[in-house]
């Protein structure tokens, strides 16, 4: 984008042949507004000093269409004077004609030496009348050619001034560029290093946060693997600990059958007494369950 800038501002700089005093001073001050709007740039890191020395051209272009103007009315001035001088002359060779013819017309018939001298006149008019209209055609010519480039003509000295203070503060404006020019490039570097940095440093806290944010992730899946070993270390704790339990029962179990085995072994009447008491219960509950039965 800065490049098309500035390949545009050097075109609008190359070319000021055939422009009006108006498209100049309108060149000039658009030139004007880029450089102001570059300087404006250079405080935010942001001036394209490509465009900015293009503007700077394109004024001394303008500054040289100026001189160019200047010249031309300085053309035109001059010749105003020379058609006024050769209409003078003209004026006085006619007058100089005139009389000489009056004054050998009141004579009678003219000698041959004021023949001759009135010859030498008629030429003399001719020649300077001649010479005006060659001086006023040239001036018509460049009274055109001037107002064709928006000059007025009709005070060459208004304009003459005008343009004077034109080119004075053109001139004026790009000295004045051209020296804050060093200054507004060590800105905008200084300005644009600032920037630099603070995208650097984003980088560097958008990096440290990426780095917390997945070291919290890896601490969190940690805890979740932590919180499974141990839920998996107490089902496997309950585990033996029913398992221990359900032996010990086993155990128990199997040593009271193993000691009613012993005890009736070593005392068999003992033995049958239970088997008769046990009998005996047996048969006197379900008489009992016939009574309420019946």
């Amino acid at each position: 984008m800065a490049e098309n800038r500035s390949v545009e501002l050097e075109i609008r700089a190359q070319d000021y042949s055939g422009k009006t005093i108006n498209d100049v001073r309108k060149n000039i001050k658009g030139l004007k507004d880029d450089l102001n709007e570059q300087a404006k740039s250079a405080a935010k890191g942001k001036a394209d000093f490509k465009a900015y020395e293009a503007s700077l051209k394109g004024l001394a272009s303008a500054a040289t269409k100026l001189t160019e103007l200047q010249a031309m009315l300085g053309k035109l001035s001059k010749l105003a004077d020379n058609v006024a001088s050769s209409a003078e002359r003209a004026k006085d060779a006619s007058d100089a004609y005139d009389d000489f013819a009056n004054k050998i017309s009141a004579l009678g018939v003219p000698t041959k030496a004021q023949a001759d001298k009135l010859a030498r006149l008629e030429a003399n008019q001719l020649n300077a009348a001649e010479a005006a209209k060659k001086q006023a055609d040239a001036y018509e010519r460049q009274r055109l050619e001037a107002e064709a480039h928006g000059l007025a003509t009709n005070n060459i000295q208004r304009s003459q001034e005008a343009l004077t203070k034109t080119y004075e503060r053109t001139l004026q404006t790009i000295i004045d560029m051209r020296n804050a020019q060093a200054a507004l490039q060590r800105q905008n570097e200084i300005t644009s290093r600032a920037a630099d940095r603070r995208k650097e440093l984003q980088e560097q806290i958008r990096l440290q946060q990426e780095s917390l944010k997945l070291a919290q992730q890896q601490a969190a899946a940690e805890a979740t693997r932590r919180r499974n070993i141990q839920s998996q270390r107490n089902q496997i704790n309950a585990q033996r600990v029913s398992i221990a339990q359900q032996i010990a029962e086993a155990k128990a179990a199997q040593q009271d059958s193993v000691s009613k085995t012993v005890s009736d072994a070593l005392n068999p009447s003992r033995s049958h007494k239970r088997d008769d008491r046990h009998h005996y219960v047996c048969t006197q509950r379900k008489h009992s369950n016939a009574q309420i039965n019946h």
